[in-house]
């Protein structure tokens, strides 16, 4: 996405969508008009939003450390990410227990009855319960299968962030971090709070089927990207409220939600 769009819906805004002798910029998308300042840094929070967070967001300033967080949870993303983590690692458990069954079957011997694989006929006529298969192609099964095994614990680790995540921003003494996660699994990414020059939405197109992210952007020492997990109204909030402490920084009494 280009560096100037809209503060309220995010869509660029083109050189014909700015009036620079005016100060302003028109969004064609949802038709508001906004000041330069609000396109080029990003929307600002109001006393009234900084003392009203959206359900699931809060902000705390203890004197000495402010957080920043709001929740990932989204009941309909908990529940389409659950159903496709259920049909990609169904699929993939049926070949990862062909593997396992053929490296058992070559290393330890026959299979116990109990184990789910296909019954083969025996080199004496007779038939066994095991893969049937070679100790090299069971090997290489495994080592193809790893690639779809890490996208199923991508997929299930989206669900987790969907149904407790959250993100966490800490400010404290000059000192910045980024908490993306659930509990104490998560990432944690490091900034120069005292270098921000900014702090915006963006929005990118990926992928053959154009697939939208938005992301809050901290411009700091390093550009930090987070949030796309966030529902819209969350992360509007998060970033606004971000521009408060590290751009704007006044001061106002901790409230949360």
């Amino acid at each position: 996405m280009p560096d100037n769009a809209c503060p309220s819906c995010s869509e660029p805004l083109t050189p014909g969508d700015i009036n620079i002798a005016e100060g302003v910029a028109l969004c064609k998308s949802c038709g508001r008009l906004s000041r330069l300042s609000e396109v080029v840094e990003g929307p600002a929070l109001t006393p009234t939003e900084v003392a009203t967070p959206p359900q699931g967001c809060a902000w705390h300033d203890d004197g000495r450390t402010i957080t920043v967080e709001a929740t990932c949870r989204s009941p309909g993303g908990a529940i389409a990410a659950l159903f496709i983590c259920l049909f990609w690692n169904g699929i993939v458990s049926v070949f990862v227990l062909i593997a396992l069954a053929g490296l058992y079957t070559n290393l330890v011997g026959p299979l116990p009855a109990w184990f789910p694989a296909p019954a083969m006929k025996g080199g004496s006529g007779g038939s066994q319960t095991g893969a049937g298969m070679p100790l090299g192609m069971s090997i290489f099964l495994c080592i193809f299968l790893i690639p779809f095994l890490a996208v199923g614990a991508l997929i299930f680790a989206g669900f987790l962030l969907c149904l407790a995540g959250r993100v966490t921003v800490t400010l404290e003494a000059g000192a910045g971090s980024i908490r993306t996660g659930l509990g104490r699994i998560a990432r944690t990414r490091a900034f120069d709070a005292t270098a921000v020059k900014a702090v915006r939405l963006n929005t990118e197109t990926t992928g053959e089927q154009q697939n939208r992210k938005t992301r809050i952007v901290i411009e700091a020492d390093k550009p930090v990207k987070f949030g796309s997990i966030l529902s819209d109204e969350r992360r509007k909030w998060m970033c606004g409220m971000l521009r408060v402490l590290l751009v704007s920084k006044p001061r106002a009494s901790s409230s949360s939600r």
